[in-house]
């Protein structure tokens, strides 16, 4: 896949731009609460708190691309602003999990190839 990155840092990404994403391995941050996460999530995905986004990422390379989800969006919309501060140029904002659960839903895709549990 060749992807100018930037022309879409610190945008919500499409939901096909993010399965390429992640199909090549990238870190996905699930920044919703610990039972939200236990119950589904994207496949690979770490969840952390916001907090501790920091942290997880002091011994990332710079030029490694994060993507980043949450409830409704806000926070991992500001997990990709906060990434730019420390110095990391390749942080994608997916948005809401219930949005990127619906579009995999809506267009036929294998559910069980990107999201762990919450049936389908």
């Amino acid at each position: 896949l060749n992807i100018n990155l930037k022309l879409i840092i610190n945008e919500t990404i499409s939901p096909y731009l993010c399965i390429e994403l992640i199909k090549q391995g990238n870190k996905v941050f699930d920044f919703r609460n610990p039972e939200k996460y236990h119950f589904s999530h994207i496949k690979g995905a770490v969840n952390i708190n916001y907090e501790d986004l920091h942290s997880e990422l002091e011994y990332c390379k710079k030029d490694q691309i994060f993507l980043f989800y949450c409830e409704n969006g806000l926070l991992s919309s500001a997990a990709v602003d906060r990434c730019k501060n420390y110095g990391f140029e390749k942080c994608f904002n997916i948005g809401s999990f219930s949005g990127f659960k619906d579009f995999i839903i809506n267009c036929g895709m294998h559910y069980s190839d990107y999201i762990c549990g919450g049936g389908e």
